[in-house]
């Protein structure tokens, strides 16, 4: 996993750093619903919400780029202006 190695680093230089598991993915729950780019949108919504989170620079790699861009588009008002993506491409619609 590559945040095991570039979130200490991002932590030490003095940025907050949220890596968590996607609903159905490592150790979270697998609820019986569809998985899609919207879920997993408002699954860091929500997160953010709970951690009392105003805005957030946002990463995502593989699949994840693809839900960091998704999640800039839905939610512009929870993210600064910076984004990072590595995204596959086909891997989100």
């Amino acid at each position: 996993m590559i945040w095991r190695d570039v979130a200490p680093d991002l932590a030490s230089r003095g940025f907050r750093v949220l890596v968590y598991d996607l609903y159905g993915r490592g150790y979270s729950d697998a609820p019986q619903t569809t998985y899609d780019v919207n879920l997993f949108t408002i699954q860091l919504a929500l997160l953010m919400q709970y951690l009392r989170w105003d805005r957030a620079m946002i990463a995502g790699v593989s699949m994840g780029g693809g839900i960091a861009m998704a999640f800039t588009a839905q939610f512009p008002h929870l993210v600064d202006d910076k984004v990072v993506l590595i995204a596959s491409a086909g891997v989100m619609e």
